[in-house]
């Protein structure tokens, strides 16, 4: 069995990149006080930049579309894993 060295450090997730995923609220709430701008990659940037008139409904059903292809693909790859 391997033993730990006493010397090797240990860094929190942060440092290594790793963060937590925002809630739809705390996205939404970036996007209204404009901490983040609006982005079609997800359900709430897409409904916000239809209200303002920076893309069609036309757009958004496609973009729609393809966040659901890109679901479709993780779930796959997930099962491969399995």
């Amino acid at each position: 069995m391997a033993r730990k060295d006493p010397e090797e450090k240990s860094y929190p997730e942060e440092e290594q990149g790793i963060e937590k995923e925002e809630t739809e609220d705390e996205k939404e709430m970036d996007m209204d006080t404009g901490k983040k701008e609006e982005e079609p990659y997800d359900e709430a940037g897409r409904e916000k930049l239809v209200d303002e008139d920076e893309m069609t409904p036309e757009e958004e059903g496609f973009m729609e579309g393809t966040e659901g292809k890109k679901v479709r693909e993780e779930q796959r790859k997930k099962k491969k894993m399995e």
